[in-house]
């Protein structure tokens, strides 16, 4: 009855024992409150009020019409000299201001300026040592020969016209793509022996011209596109007045000996500088030596031109010059030529310890820089185009790929040098990504992988040649223009798998099967779409991780020489965003996969994701020795339609074209780079590059790993000669 008559609940609270009384209107809550208090009081008189509902505020309306308050004026005076005595009180209780402080900036910073532009932020961070340029890509291309002692040169070979190579890997995404191989040198110390399944009809062109390598600038200058009819004058010029012959194989092997390659004879390698001031055939005498004389490289196609014509029949038009000046450039010759002897032949002694009789052989000897000079110097006939003017020529001694220290160049084999260079040139550049790579927070990947290295944009000047391995990099890429490239792409054959797995003689520790999305995508309408990876697993459906496109920090591409497969050792880095946020959640929602047949159908958001590629994975992990681990994946690029009068798409495996990745890690630097994912800002890897490819000057890890992948191309290139046998076997029945 209380409760009906003024509008409100009453509860008992069996824990407090006591009445709790709820409404919306003070006054009659207060009703009901006294109404149930005289009900109890009558009911028995013992009970006593413990609690009181405390009175609302009642509002007051203030009425516009009344002015403001006349408050009275402050004393300004007063009130500044009492609060100036209270703060110094304060603050010399507080703070003391050396005097040394002369500007206010100095002890609490400089203000925060507005409007300021990016170079302010810029000079901030560049004195703090905080700003560091982006990491540039870097990549080596290095060869490896199974036979330390054999002494070889390189040769470029075209790819699509190779036996082997243009059915397993002719799809490679290169323009005109060329391999390297080995030309061997014989008993009579010629380059000449090549590969028994090449076919040397097709090396070069139908007219090459025979190109020496008398000097670094004009092999840059005879790789620049030139015109048609200089390129024939060229032609002509370098190889008299006859044309070149025509290679087939019965010519090429003689072709290759008339080169100008001189032998070995224990000599520490031959560089690609060194070889330009080598000793020159009768033929282009004159003209090597006036490549060097004349610095001006610009003018040495007109100079070699006129040397090649005033050696013809036709008469010298220009006027001889008098025995007087003739007499006067032999003496300044003989001079200088005395004066580099002495001076060289004393730097040699200088440098030389008693107990390296060896090193001031080589110093002197023919195959080095200043020999060749001189011995150059002494036989050059004179000619009308030699300056009266003595010149000076510095010479800078090149230091070995091998830069241990001074060693017997005698006892070396050529394939030792071909391995310290290489191990030089790796550890300079993985050395240097690693330590960019410690301020990467993300995921970071160091493998090797097995496939094939191929160059592109080698031109006719380039193919002819053999080279030196030292030129591969220094010249050849650095100078001419050549591209590596590598692709991973082991073979498209099921057949050759199952013969790898039977010669790795281990079962599979892990198998996984994945999708790996391809899409663009962005969580702001008016923002860029961004490329993205989306990892989706196969068994239930379920987002794994969302990542950004690799970023290779540095690549070795190894080319092994008279072997099916090259291998590459790569370091690359990538960010992991959040996969718990829109527009991934969204696409989630609208993507199934069947358990059985493998299809996947998905929706793409508009303006917020599209999907442009699908594979499917397929991962088998083969843990050969401790610590490394080598990983066979087939790749199934899914083809993607759209259904018929529906904004679904749908891809299902078994209609695309798989091929076959080797890869292999080190599982003890990927357990160490796993820090890095949750890198915070400005921080370091809890790990150092001696950590990750070993201490100094062995670094144990880069080479135990380059062993291992030197181990299965050995094993790849006996299962493709097992597989070539069968095939061959096959097509006879």
């Amino acid at each position: 009855e209380i409760q009906d008559k003024y509008n409100v609940k009453i509860s008992f609270l069996l824990e407090k024992q006591t009445f709790e009384l709820r409404g919306m209107v003070h006054d009659k809550l207060d009703e009901a409150r006294k109404e149930v208090q005289r009900i109890l009081l009558d009911q028995g008189p013992s009970v006593k009020q413990i609690s009181m509902i405390p009175p609302l505020r009642k509002r007051i309306d203030i009425l516009e019409e009344i002015p403001p308050m006349n408050l009275r004026p402050l004393n300004e005076a007063e009130f500044e000299k009492c609060q100036f005595e209270e703060d110094t009180e304060e603050l010399e209780k507080s703070f003391f201001i050396d005097d040394r402080v002369t500007d206010i900036h100095d002890f609490l910073g400089v203000k925060n300026e507005a409007n300021q532009n990016s170079d302010y932020w810029r000079e901030i961070c560049k004195d703090c040592g905080v700003l560091r340029p982006l990491f540039k890509t870097q990549t080596i291309p290095l060869v490896h020969y199974p036979n330390q002692n054999v002494d070889f040169k390189l040769l470029f070979y075209p790819l699509k016209q190779h036996a082997y190579f243009k059915d397993k890997f002719g799809a490679v995404k290169v323009k005109e793509p060329y391999i390297l191989i080995a030309v061997r040198k014989n008993a009579a110390g010629e380059y000449n022996e090549l590969p028994n399944e090449l076919d040397i009809r097709v090396l070069p062109q139908n007219k090459v011209p025979a190109i020496s390598k008398s000097s670094v600038q004009s092999n840059i200058k005879n790789a620049m596109p030139q015109s048609p009819v200089k390129k024939e004058q060229q032609t002509q010029v370098k190889t008299g007045t006859s044309s070149a012959p025509e290679f087939s194989s019965s010519n090429f092997p003689d072709l290759l000996a008339n080169k100008t390659v001189p032998p070995n004879n224990t000599q520490r390698p031959i560089s690609y500088r060194e070889q330009s001031l080598e000793r020159p055939s009768n033929t282009q005498q004159n003209s090597v030596n006036d490549d060097f004389k004349h610095p001006n490289f610009s003018q040495l196609q007109d100079r070699e031109e006129i040397q090649q014509s005033s050696r013809s029949n036709e008469p010298n038009n220009r006027p001889l010059k008098t025995e007087e000046e003739k007499q006067a450039r032999k003496e300044a010759k003989k001079a200088r030529i005395a004066k580099m002897k002495y001076e060289h032949t004393q730097e040699a002694l200088n440098n030389a310890n008693s107990n390296n009789k060896n090193i001031v052989e080589n110093i002197i000897s023919p195959s080095s820089n200043t020999r060749v000079l001189v011995e150059n110097e002494v036989e050059k006939k004179s000619n009308e185009e030699t300056e009266l003017k003595p010149k000076i020529k510095k010479i800078v001694m090149e230091k070995s790929p091998d830069t241990s220290g001074p060693f017997d160049y005698q006892q070396i084999t050529f394939g030792k040098r071909v391995r310290n260079y290489n191990f030089e040139q790796m550890k300079k550049v993985f050395t240097e990504a690693f330590d960019y790579a410690r301020s990467h927070k993300g995921e970071i990947r160091f493998h090797g992988s097995v496939g094939k290295v191929v160059f592109s944009k080698v031109t006719p000047q380039i193919s002819p040649e053999l080279w030196e391995f030292t030129d591969l990099k220094d010249i050849l890429v650095r100078e001419l223009g050549v591209l590596p490239a590598f692709t991973d792409s082991v073979t498209e054959d099921s057949r050759l798998i199952q013969l790898l797995y039977e010669n790795l003689s281990v079962e599979p520790s892990t198998k996984t099967a994945f999708f790996e999305i391809n899409a663009n995508s962005r969580n702001n309408p008016h923002g860029d779409y961004i490329p993205v990876t989306m990892f989706v697993n196969c068994n239930y459906v379920a987002l794994g991780k969302v990542t950004l496109r690799w970023k290779h920090l540095a690549d070795v591409d190894w080319s092994v020489l008279d072997r099916k497969f090259d291998f590459q050792m790569s370091l690359k880095a990538r960010k992991s965003i959040r996969h718990d946020v829109k527009p991934f959640t969204t696409f989630m929602k609208k993507t199934s996969v069947h358990p059985a047949s493998r299809m996947i159908t998905f929706e793409n958001i508009p303006e917020f994701l599209k999907v442009t590629s699908i594979s499917f994975k397929q991962v088998n992990k083969f843990k050969i020795h401790y610590p490394f681990i080598v990983e066979v994946t087939r790749v199934e690029e899914i083809p993607i339609k759209q259904q018929m009068k529906s904004n679904k798409w749908q891809g299902g495996t078994g209609r695309g074209k798989p091929y076959y990745t080797v890869e292999v890690i080190n599982d003890s630097i990927r357990e160490k780079v796993k820090s890095n994912m949750d890198l915070g800002a400005g921080k370091l890897g809890n790990w150092t590059v001696e950590d990750i490819l070993g201490e100094e000057p062995g670094m144990t890890n880069l080479v135990e790993l380059t062993k291992t992948m030197l181990m299965l191309i050995e094993r790849c290139h006996i299962v493709a000669e097992r597989r070539a046998k069968e095939e061959a076997n096959k097509a006879k029945k």
